[in-house]
């Protein structure tokens, strides 16, 4: 059984999986606009000034980010979280029928609702 499957099941169930951070966005599920390539992300440690201790930030740039022409741009989850949010956005139908309509299609295709059995009704 893989790792995501196994996550699923206990999330399902009930349980409790810890991750300390998942890169949500690293993994050649985003590629960059300069190149193609997919984005990766990257782990940097500092110090707090006031506190002495150190922090670790995670960053998200193209893997080809050290490359001599390619435009050095890192950013935070928070960022591509809003720019995400931002295409959403953009993607709202307002027709509500054909909302309820695709809602119902993806949760079928889905299993969403697995404590029932889903039919293809086509």
């Amino acid at each position: 059984m893989d790792r995501a499957t196994w996550d699923r099941v206990q999330v399902l169930l009930g349980q409790f999986v810890y991750r300390s951070h998942q890169m949500r966005y690293a993994g050649e599920l985003i590629h960059c606009g300069h190149c193609g390539s997919p984005i990766t992300g990257e782990t940097k440690t500092k110090k707090n000034k006031k506190t002495g201790g150190d922090k670790q930030y995670v960053y998200y740039r193209c893997a080809r980010y050290n490359d001599e022409d390619h435009p050095r741009i890192r950013m935070t989850e928070a960022e591509i979280d809003e720019q995400i949010l931002a295409l959403f956005d953009r993607m709202r139908v307002e027709d509500e029928e054909f909302r309820n309509t695709f809602r119902e299609q993806l949760r079928r295709a889905t299993n969403w609702d697995l404590g029932t059995e889903t039919k293809n009704e086509d």
